[in-house]
């Protein structure tokens, strides 16, 4: 099957889901291979396996997305950061803008992304440095996030970055990866 023809099935399937969830229907794990089938035969098509769990996949991340906390690795326990959790910022305005953007365009559930501001977001925001602090002082922080496919990584770290303006960050240097294509799709993103 094509790009094409796949993103054909995909807007197709989602929109039907769509509408259907608009007249009160609730997705489960289940539900999304009935609705795929359905659209199988609408369409007169049969997916092979590698395009039936991508567009699951596709499907999950629109219709059943699973908001879990943040697991951190730290070089040493005896010192987990926790300056963060103690900070208000005089401003969230970079943050409440992309909170909106999530809720309004990205249309992720209003729990998910409280989930992600009061808790996740927290916890990463403790793994950077304070920026107030003194800046002679030396400071040396790296990090890593890893996900799988479709997991949201790219909308957690552009909260990240958000949230780390409204505490006092002036400079943040993204780095998206080896291939142009991959660059240019976090460019769009951001």
């Amino acid at each position: 099957m094509t790009p094409e023809a796949f993103e054909a099935v995909h807007n197709f399937i989602r929109f039907s889901m769509e509408v259907q969830e608009k007249m009160g229907s609730r997705f489960t794990e289940d539900d999304l291979e009935n609705e795929i089938k359905k659209g199988e035969s609408f369409l007169g098509i049969t997916l092979e396996k590698d395009e039936y769990n991508a567009l699951r996949r596709l499907l999950e991340s629109r219709f059943k997305i699973k908001h879990t906390l943040a697991s951190v690795i730290y070089n040493n326990y005896d010192e987990i950061p926790d300056w963060y959790s103690h900070f208000t910022p005089q401003n969230e305005y970079f943050w409440n803008r992309y909170r909106t953007h999530l809720i309004s365009f990205e249309k992720l559930p209003l729990p998910s992304v409280n989930l992600l501001g009061e808790k996740t977001l927290v916890q990463l925001m403790n793994c950077l440095s304070n920026p107030n602090l003194d800046p002679e002082s030396p400071i040396f922080r790296r990090g890593l996030v890893i996900g799988d496919v479709q997991s949201g990584k790219t909308s957690n770290y552009i909260a990240l970055i958000n949230m780390a303006c409204d505490a006092g960050y002036n400079i943040i240097v993204l780095l998206a990866g080896m291939t142009s294509s991959l660059r240019q799709q976090t460019q769009d993103r951001i």
